[in-house]
């Protein structure tokens, strides 16, 4: 079994959670349908079409792919000391945008390991 977090800011907030409370009800049911293969199946995933590596200088950080159309898209990163998924951005997948939802999750996940000592 492997954990899952989702990230939190300084204030409190969790970008996933927020991004996840705004979904329609199905893409929500299908979106915690993956995160829960997720924490049982953990990186076998990636043999799978619902889960890829992010490229880029940042290792363990991937994006999560579901929903209607597998239109949804979740940001993760692998802790591999903790044996947790942190789910730290998501966002609805359109042409052209990909790229800066991937900087925005990519700048989260900075944040994320200044916090760990990384």
């Amino acid at each position: 079994m492997h954990f899952i977090e989702y990230y939190t800011d300084k204030r409190g907030r969790q970008p996933v959670v927020e991004w996840q409370n705004r979904l329609d009800i199905r893409n929500d049911h299908i979106i915690d349908n993956k995160i829960k293969k997720l924490m049982e199946n953990g990186l076998k995933v990636l043999d799978t079409n619902m889960f890829d590596v992010i490229q880029g200088d940042d290792s363990d950080f991937y994006e999560l792919k579901g929903g209607l159309n597998k239109q949804c898209r979740i940001a993760i990163y692998h802790d591999k000391r903790r044996n947790t998924f942190i789910l730290l951005h998501g966002w609805l997948k359109k042409k052209g945008r990909d790229e800066q939802n991937i900087e925005q999750a990519r700048t989260i996940l900075h944040r994320y390991l200044s916090t760990q000592g990384e």
